[in-house]
C-alpha cells in the first residue's frame, strides 16, 4: 500500500505541483485548463463531449467544484489523458498515457 507524502515528505512533479492530496483541485484545474487549451476546445465544447456544460467545466478550472469519479473519467478521455495525467499521481507531463516507462531493450 503507498503512503501519503507528509508535510516533511512532499514530493514534486514535473510541472512543479506538489504531490499533497490536499492540492488535488489544484493540479487538476491547472492540468484540465491547460490540455483544453492545447486542443483548442472551448469550455462548452468539453462540456458537452464529457456530459455536463461549460459552467460546470469553468467551475472546476475555477477550482470552486469537484468532478465526482466518473465525470474525472470522463473529462480524461474526452481530452485523451489518463486520470493520473489529470491529477498529478505519476511523473511527467500530459500525454495521453504513462510515462518514464522503462523502454524495452
Amino acid at each position: 500500500m503507498k503512503s501519503l507524502p507528509t508535510s516533511t515528505q512532499q514530493q514534486s512533479f514535473s510541472d512543479g505541483a506538489p504531490a499533497h492530496p490536499a492540492d488535488l483541485g489544484g493540479r487538476l484545474a491547472s492540468r484540465l485548463a491547460s490540455r483544453r487549451a492545447s486542443l483548442g476546445l472551448s469550455r462548452e465544447e468539453l462540456g458537452r463531449r464529457c456530459g455536463t456544460d461549460g459552467h460546470y467545466i469553468a467551475a472546476l478550472e475555477d477550482r470552486t467544484a469537484s468532478p465526482a469519479a466518473p465525470t474525472l473519467v470522463r473529462l480524461a478521455d474526452a481530452l485523451g489523458v489518463t486520470v493520473d495525467d489529470l491529477t498529478g499521481e505519476l511523473t511527467g507531463e500530459l500525454t495521453g498515457g504513462l510515462t518514464g516507462a522503462p523502454e524495452k531493450q
